[in-house]
């Protein structure tokens, strides 16, 4: 079973528990590439717009993360997951019921220099006039569109966040690809051959396929990922405790 089955199967649920209570409201949380978390708790559901001396603290609503009885209204949210903890937003409103939340995997972020995914296009533009590159978040309301270059055949990308992207290329001329790609912000280069609608990753994007989907992103790309982040944190942690106590060593 794919993430999005159990994500529309949740939504049903979500459905039928809004039928019968008219403020009832749904959570599902997944990692940030679509992962199912489990042991998962709401933390904070503060709404945003409470008029003051008035409730504004509404995560003893859930019960897991489904709620009954929320007013309609902007909320600060804070979700705790065996794997994850997940700090967003929701609107709950009589059109919004379901939300779909996802945990954030950067690392590391820099504040002084902007670093640039390039997304290089291999010999002629995709049948000439001008191209887009267009990398669509699955689980976010996140989307970066960028122009190839005509004198380098490159679009540069700055600094996209970690997570599941739907990437299409577009031109003028009516050509269009579309794949699916999961990346980490560590990703730099990816080649697209127009040719074959093909896109060649580094060591920090992956082209998801049927068997990641069927393996629920635990296939062998998403596991040296993890591996990865557990090598960084436990290097961040000895340096720390080495920072602290440098006699220790001595």
């Amino acid at each position: 079973m794919v993430p999005w089955v159990q994500i529309f199967g949740l939504a049903l649920a979500s459905l039928l528990i809004s039928t019968a209570s008219a403020t009832g409201f749904t959570i599902v949380a997944v990692g940030a590439f679509g992962e199912h978390l489990s042991n998962c708790r709401v933390d904070k559901f503060r709404l945003s717009n409470a008029d003051p001396g008035t409730r504004n603290e509404y995560k003893d609503s859930f019960r897991g993360l489904i709620a009954s009885d929320l007013p309609d209204g902007d909320y600060e949210v804070a979700i705790r997951c065996r794997e994850a903890q997940i700090g967003t937003y929701v609107r709950v409103n009589e059109y919004d019921r379901f939300q779909v939340v996802s945990e954030n995997r950067r690392i590391m972020r820099s504040d002084h220099l902007i670093p640039e995914l390039v997304v290089r296009m291999n010999g002629a533009h995709a049948q000439g006039g001008k191209s887009w590159v267009t990398l669509r978040a699955l689980y976010e309301k996140r989307i970066y569109t960028e122009e190839f270059q005509s004198e380098t055949g490159e679009a540069k990308v700055a600094d996209p966040e970690p997570g599941s992207y739907l990437v299409s290329v577009l031109s003028t001329s009516g050509y269009s690809c579309l794949r699916e790609i999961d990346l980490v912000e560590s990703t730099r280069l990816w080649t697209f051959d127009p040719a074959s609608c093909t896109f060649h990753v580094d060591a920090f994007a992956h082209l998801v396929t049927d068997e990641d989907k069927r393996a629920l992103k635990t296939t062998s790309w998403y596991q040296q990922l993890r591996k990865r982040d557990e090598e960084f944190f436990r290097a961040l942690e000895n340096g720390v405790k080495d920072t602290a106590d440098p006699i220790s060593k001595k």
